[in-house]
């Protein structure tokens, strides 16, 4: 089965390549870029990390979805939806997505994943099956999984996008807690 994991250019997405790599999975990454302000630093991110591992990078991009800054309601599910879309309905696949326990973002649970896959399974008849294998670890759980890999210092994740990580928003929060 062919896996198309999900790439923001952050730890928890570079993650799950490295899940799915282990475990000598097909592996494609699916990039989309949709108007967030962090939109260059993380397209940058994620070819530097797909280039790392050596795996094929498509880059979708979105004009105007997003207005404002911080939490983006709906990020997950537009996320897996085009996931979705790029597989299409008669594909057998896995969708990887990095989402991990500890989080205050109401797309990062076992019960999104659920009703997801409910709407995934009315689309391909349950031959597209969403994966987040990191759904019950915390961040430290996957920064340790990562090891020593050089590969993070190649991810970015703050939600203004600036050159240094702001240290304000809740990505940069959630990274904050790896060093406590």
């Amino acid at each position: 089965m062919n896996v198309l994991v999900l790439v923001s250019g952050g730890l928890d997405s570079a993650a799950c390549l490295q899940y799915y790599l282990a475990h000598d999975q097909d592996v494609e990454a699916l990039h989309v870029s949709y108007g967030q302000m962090a939109e260059e630093r993380e397209a940058l991110a994620a070819s530097a990390v797909c280039k790392f591992y050596g795996v094929p990078l498509v880059h979708t991009w979105l004009k105007n979805v997003v207005a404002g800054h911080g939490e983006i309601a709906g990020r997950n599910a537009l996320l897996l939806s085009i996931a979705l879309l790029r597989l299409g309905s008669g594909a057998t696949s896995i969708v990887g997505i990095g989402i991990h326990a500890g989080t205050t973002y109401a797309d990062c649970s076992p019960a999104f994943v659920a009703t997801t896959q409910r709407l995934f399974d009315l689309y391909s008849g349950g031959r597209i099956v969403i994966d987040a294998p990191f759904v019950a670890w915390s961040k430290k759980d996957i920064y340790q999984f990562m090891g020593d890999s050089s590969v993070v210092e190649l991810t970015y994740s703050c939600e203004l996008g600036a050159s240094q990580p702001c240290g304000q928003c809740r990505s940069c929060h959630d990274v904050r807690r790896l060093t406590c």
